[in-house]
């Protein structure tokens, strides 16, 4: 079994968490959640504050993507679920940063038991 657990802040007020609970049967359950985000309003024409949940449970093969905004289930065509493959990029940025400060805190023993996830 595998798992990541994150939770950080993002640029202006955003924030992420992420949690991720895999086996090694390539089934696995992936959670993200981008609470105060910037999406684009097609009918604004700019963008408005909103809360985005997507959930994938794959299992066997089987695929289940379901993505809310504030909310409310939306389409996975809908243009402001774009937005999160931004998400998905800030969690492998964060996850690099967490193993940099692991590697550098191994060299610097003391400080090695304060570094987590």
């Amino acid at each position: 079994m595998h798992t990541i657990n994150l939770s950080f802040d993002y640029y202006g007020g955003e924030h992420i968490v992420y949690k991720y609970i895999g086996d090694y049967n390539k089934n696995y359950i992936e959670d993200v959640e981008f609470t105060n985000a910037t999406v684009p309003n097609e009918y604004m024409n700019g963008t408005e504050k909103a809360n985005l949940v997507e959930h994938i449970k794959v299992v066997n093969g089987v695929v289940k993507d379901v993505v809310t905004i504030d909310w409310k289930f939306v389409s996975l065509d809908d243009p402001r679920v774009e937005v999160i493959n931004e998400v998905y990029s800030a969690v492998a940025r964060h996850q690099e940063e967490i193993a940099e400060a692991k590697q550098a805190a191994q060299q610097t023993p003391h400080l090695d038991s304060n570094i987590s996830q």
